[in-house]
């Protein structure tokens, strides 16, 4: 989908860069967090369209992350 909002939970800024270019060079908007707590704050605020993250965070595992956000507007895991 052209426009469409991804964002990136990973606490390898590295990761997050390669990945965002990636990303927007596909026409999307990127957005990359790389604290959950960060995620959660703006998560409250705006939806993304998609959501990748890092399983093996320091401050918070991915899915727990993901179990944190249900049963909100996104909600399905690949």
């Amino acid at each position: 989908k052209q426009g469409a909002r991804v964002w990136i939970l990973d606490d390898d800024t590295g990761l997050c860069k390669l990945l965002s270019r990636q990303i927007e060079a596909a026409g999307w908007t990127c957005l990359a967090f790389h604290h959950g707590s960060d995620l959660e704050k703006t998560i409250r605020i705006s939806d993304p369209d998609l959501l990748v993250l890092d399983q093996m965070l320091p401050d918070q595992p991915g899915t727990q992350l993901l179990a944190s956000l249900r049963p909100g507007p996104i909600r399905s895991q690949c």
